[in-house]
């Protein structure tokens, strides 16, 4: 994790997400309507869908917590963890899960706040989406294509997302936290 660093965005990668397309597009509207935590309590994201893999509605910054749909994934996470891995050294996935943005929906500007974000690595993986998406954070913006892996820093900076576009927009949002003894030691 970067604490010194002033980033918004920072490209760590690309990774093929041919598989992870195709297990998504699987997903009914059913899958995606099951899991209201984000929608319920964070109001500025009222106009998307999730599908948790990793996720502790506590936001647990030393136990992943795996959810039914983590099994799908599995392989597809572990080539994530891998690339982390080298990106980040020691460390293991806390969270993740699919965010969905419907077309022509947005995400306000907001500030995300909490431990969770302090002691982790935010990053995102467009799934699927397009030139009409931008993600913005701190003033800059950006279009995220399919298979890169940005880590942004997000955490109590003003960021946004507009999917001006026709068509869904999926993320597979990833929290990397180091080993319990970096976390001690900091």
């Amino acid at each position: 994790m970067d604490l010194v660093n002033k980033f918004n965005f920072k490209n760590i990668g690309t990774i093929d997400v041919s598989n992870i397309k195709d297990i998504v597009l699987k997903f009914t509207k059913e899958d995606w309507n099951e899991f209201t935590f984000r929608q319920d309590k964070l109001s500025t994201h009222i106009d998307t869908f999730s599908i948790p893999l990793i996720f502790d509605t506590s936001f647990s910054t030393v136990k992943p917590v795996y959810q039914k749909w983590y099994s799908q994934v599995e392989d597809e996470l572990n080539k994530i963890h891998d690339i982390c891995r080298n990106v980040y050294s020691d460390g293991y996935i806390i969270r993740a899960l699919f965010v969905n943005l419907p077309a022509g929906k947005s995400i306000p500007s907001h500030k995300d706040h909490g431990m969770s974000l302090l002691i982790s690595n935010r990053i995102h993986i467009p799934i699927i989406t397009n030139d009409g998406v931008i993600f913005m954070v701190g003033g800059e913006s950006i279009n995220m294509k399919e298979g890169e892996m940005w880590e942004i820093n997000n955490g109590e900076k003003i960021h946004s997302v507009d999917n001006k576009s026709g068509h869904d927009r999926i993320h597979l949002i990833i929290d990397w936290t180091q080993t319990r003894e970096m976390i001690k030691a900091m």
